[in-house]
């Protein structure tokens, strides 16, 4: 069998350590609690692989949460940075029950081996002394009763005359390394001074290894399926908590729609347009049956789209860009409002004395013509809400049609003179263009009461309101 070093990982090793003295209540391992073996030798070539050999000895198998069974003192490791360094030594010596002599020729000359095998003859037994050969050999003498001088080449000369019988000792047998030649068998030599040091046989031992190690391995799968469980118990109460969550936030979107759709139902007659808004909202929020049927519904309300007067319209006109309406009516007063909302914008535009006839946009949507039963026709700025200078006025009864040239500088307007007739206008000078034309022959019941510019832009056609309708062009 071959012996490989291996590197001792500190950190790994001391949680597991504290973890074993949790579990069993003893508190952080300590070296008060002594040694079972300590380690004496010399030379570079054994101080080479004792570092392993005391880490299988105490590496040998047990209970995961319990100590090791055999702690080994080695100078190397045991001995912290100080003075005195044989006070530490000392110490060692009087806290380990077993002395292991690494005997060889250097431990036959090391002063320090003999030092410490001294001092554990006055303080302790031969009977605890092990002795195992790394070099040289060791030779008992029958007839003498004692080791051979000449041939021991490895005893140490203080062990000379301390054995009453012959002892047994255990020689460091050398193993193939590949390229580093020769290892020592690690493994044997740790197994053979364990089985003396706690009474049992190899055998003993390893069997005992086998039970540790099977149970080791069934606490493990025990640990295992426990966690398991554990993480499948976690599992499911996350995937619960993320349902429950799921089931709360649908609950809570259909709950905020449902109240939008009734504030949207309380809407629908007096706010069209923020009624539609509810019902999209809920609709985004839920998209469900019942949020589109309130989106569908507020869209075919009858009263979307109506602008509220309190008087009857005659006359209504969109703007050029179609953002803002104008209404006029029994009231003589122009109101205007956005297409957008369906409210009124700004105050409305009062001048007019009796009911509003036609109102007209200029081409640039800047400024706004109004007639009247009063017989005016008003030019207003749509941006201020204010009258453009004096009015138009006819002076020829009601003016019925109004509508801007397509160069927006002229104006063209209808009146309700005896003979029906049509003026233009310079929006300038407020003065009237040329001559008026009298367009009615008799033809029709009733004079002209509206007039549109043709798309040449070099004609307006009128039309009388009264059927049979009459329809007629003129030059402008």
């Amino acid at each position: 069998m071959r012996a490989h070093w291996l590197p001792r990982g500190r950190g790994l090793g001391t949680a597991s350590a504290w973890l074993r003295s949790a579990v069993v209540g003893r508190g952080p391992v300590r070296t008060e609690l002594g040694y079972g073996v300590f380690l004496s030798y010399s030379g570079e070539r054994d101080r080479r692989w004792l570092p392993h050999l005391r880490h299988v000895i105490e590496k040998q198998s047990r209970p995961w949460y319990k100590p090791p069974r055999i702690r080994v003192f080695l100078d190397k490791t045991g001995v912290s940075i100080g003075p005195e360094l044989w006070g530490k030594i000392e110490a060692g010596l009087a806290r380990s029950d077993w002395l292991v002599v690494l005997a060889s020729p250097e431990a036959r000359s090391s002063v320090w081996v003999d030092r410490e095998i001294a001092w554990w003859l006055e303080h302790k037994s031969v009977h605890t002394i092990l002795l195992v050969v790394t070099a040289g050999q060791l030779v008992w003498d029958e007839r003498r009763g004692d080791w051979d001088p000449e041939l021991s080449t490895a005893l140490p000369a203080r062990l000379a005359g301390t054995f009453e019988q012959q002892p047994v000792w255990k020689s460091v047998d050398l193993r193939p390394d590949g390229d580093a030649g020769f290892s020592p068998d690690v493994d044997g030599v740790a197994f053979g001074v364990a089985s003396v040091v706690r009474g049992l046989s190899e055998d003993e031992l390893r069997s005992e290894g086998l039970r540790d190690t099977r149970r080791n391995l069934r606490t493990a799968r025990i640990v295992a399926a426990v966690l398991g469980c554990l993480l499948l118990v976690v599992s499911t109460l996350s995937v619960v908590a993320v349902l429950s969550r799921a089931e709360a936030t649908r609950q809570r979107d259909q709950a905020v729609a449902q109240q939008l759709i009734t504030q949207s139902s309380l809407l629908a007659g007096r706010d069209p347009f923020a009624a539609r808004l509810k019902a999209l909202a809920a609709w985004r929020i839920d998209p469900s049956p019942e949020t589109r049927f309130a989106v569908l519904d507020a869209s075919v309300n009858p009263a979307s789209g109506v602008l509220s007067h309190s008087v009857p319209v005659d006359s209504v006109a969109f703007s050029p860009d179609g953002r803002t309406i104008a209404s006029g009516g029994g009231d003589g007063a122009v109101r205007l409002w956005r297409t957008g909302t369906q409210q009124t914008a700004g105050r409305p535009l009062i001048g007019h004395h009796q009911s509003i006839t036609s109102i007209a946009f200029a081409p640039d949507g800047r400024t706004l013509a109004s007639s009247g039963f009063d017989g005016t026709v008003r030019l207003w700025d749509v941006a201020g809400r204010t009258q453009i200078g004096a009015p138009f006025n006819a002076r020829a009864g009601a003016v019925h049609s109004v509508v801007f040239g397509h160069d927006g500088r002229t104006l063209v307007t209808v009146d309700e003179d005896d003979s029906g007739t049509v003026r233009v206008w310079d929006l300038a000078t407020h003065r009237q263009i040329g001559r008026r034309s009298a367009v009615w022959d008799g033809s029709s019941p009733r004079p002209p009461t509206a007039v549109v510019w043709a798309p040449e832009r070099s004609r307006a056609a009128y039309s009388s309101g009264t059927p049979p309708p009459a329809h007629r062009s003129e030059e402008c």
